[in-house]
C-alpha cells in the first residue's frame, strides 16, 4: 500500500490515513492486536473475477488459501512483501487443512 516509487506503508495509522486519502473503500485490521507482526499489509483485489494476492503481507502467500475459507484466491502473481513475513510454527500450518481450525490457531499465535 503505497503510491508507486514511495516507500511500503507499515504503519497501522498510515495505512488508515492512505486508504482515506486514496478512496480505499475496505482496510482490514486487528486494531486489538498486540503488534507481534511488522510489515507489509497483504493486498488482496477482490472483484467479479474472483480474489487476487496483489502483494503479500505479513502471512506467507501460501496461507491465503486457507484463510480465505475455502474461496479460490490466485496466488499465481503476486509482489513478495519487501519485509520478513512471519515465521509461521509448523504446528499451526500443519492445521491449515482444516480452515477454520488453522485460522483460530493462527491468530492465537499473532496475539501472542
Amino acid at each position: 500500500m503505497n503510491v508507486s516509487g514511495e516507500p511500503e506503508i507499515v504503519d497501522l495509522d498510515e495505512g488508515l490515513a492512505f486508504c482515506r486519502d486514496h478512496d480505499v473503500p475496505l482496510f482490514l485490521a486487528d486494531l486489538d492486536s498486540p503488534e507481534r507482526v511488522k510489515g507489509s499489509f497483504a493486498i488482496v483485489q477482490a472483484d467479479e473475477e474472483g480474489m487476487r494476492l496483489l502483494r503479500e503481507g505479513h502471512i506467507p502467500a501460501r496461507l491465503f488459501r486457507y484463510l480465505t475459507g475455502g474461496w479460490e484466491i490466485d496466488l499465481s502473481d503476486y509482489q513478495p512483501s519487501n519485509y520478513p513475513v512471519a515465521d509461521v510454527p509448523e504446528e499451526v500450518e500443519e492445521l491449515a487443512p482444516d480452515a477454520d481450525l488453522f485460522r483460530l490457531r493462527l491468530l492465537e499465535w499473532l496475539d501472542g
